[in-house]
C-alpha cells in the first residue's frame, strides 16, 4: 500500500511536469527574436540620439538586421542550450514514466499473488528511488529554464516601452519637420514676394543711369 500510495504521487508529479514542459516549449519560439530585440533596443536606449524619422526607418531596419547577426552566433548557442535542456527534461520525464509503470505493475503482481521476497521489495525500492532521482532532475532542470524564461519576460517588457519611446520621440520629430518644413516654405516665399519688389526697383534705377549716361 505505501508503494502505491508513492507510485501514484510520482505519476501525479510526472502529469505536473510535463505540462510544464509544455509551456516551456512554447517560449523557445520566442528566445532568439526576442533577445536580439531587446539588446538592440537597449543599445539605441544608450545613445538616445539615434532617432530615425521618414525614410530613414527603412535604414534603421537595415541596421537593426546587422546587429542581429552579430549577436546571432551567441543567440544559436543560447537555443541551443535550451534546447538541449529541454530534450533532457523529456528524456528524464521518460524514463520516470518507465519507471513508475514498471513499479506499478510489480504492485499489481504483489497484490495479486500476496507474496512479496525480498528481492521484489528491494527492486521495488531502487525502482521509487531513481524515479525520485529523476524528478530532481527534472525539477531542477525546469528551474533553470523559468529563470531564463522570466529573464526574457523583463527583455520582452524593456523592448516594450523602448518601442512607445521611439514611437513618441518619432511623432515629435515628425511634427518638428512639418514645422520646419512649413516655415522653410514661408521664408522662401517672403524671399520671393522680396525679389519680386526689389527687382523692378533695380531694373528702373538701372535704366535710369543708362539714360544719363547716353544723354552725355
Amino acid at each position: 500500500e505505501e508503494y502505491a500510495r508513492e507510485i501514484e504521487e510520482l505519476r501525479s508529479e510526472n502529469d505536473y511536469l510535463k505540462e510544464e514542459l509544455l509551456v516551456v516549449g512554447a517560449v523557445q519560439e520566442l528566445t532568439h527574436i526576442l533577445r536580439w530585440t531587446a539588446r538592440i533596443l537597449i543599445h539605441t536606449r544608450s545613445n538616445p540620439g539615434l532617432v530615425f524619422p521618414g525614410d530613414e526607418m527603412e535604414e534603421l531596419r537595415s541596421e537593426m538586421l546587422e546587429m542581429r547577426d552579430m549577436y546571432m552566433e551567441d543567440d544559436v548557442y543560447q537555443l541551443q542550450e535550451l534546447r538541449q535542456q529541454l530534450e533532457q527534461a523529456n528524456k528524464n520525464c521518460r524514463i520516470l514514466q518507465y519507471r513508475l509503470r514498471k513499479a506499478e505493475r510489480r504492485s499489481i503482481r504483489v497484490a495479486q499473488t500476496g507474496q512479496v521476497d525480498g528481492e521484489l521489495i528491494r527492486t521495488l525500492e531502487q525502482d521509487v528511488k531513481v524515479a525520485k532521482d529523476v524528478s530532481i532532475r527534472l525539477h531542477s532542470q525546469l528551474d533553470s529554464i523559468e529563470k531564463k524564461r522570466s529573464r526574457l519576460e523583463q527583455e520582452n517588457e524593456e523592448l516594450r516601452v523602448r518601442l512607445q519611446d521611439l514611437e513618441v520621440a518619432k511623432q515629435v520629430l515628425q511634427q518638428e519637420l512639418d514645422k520646419a518644413r512649413s516655415q522653410h516654405c514661408m521664408n522662401a516665399a517672403d524671399m520671393a514676394r522680396s525679389w519680386s519688389a526689389w527687382l523692378p526697383v533695380k531694373i528702373w534705377s538701372l535704366r535710369g543711369s543708362w539714360k544719363s549716361r547716353f544723354a552725355h
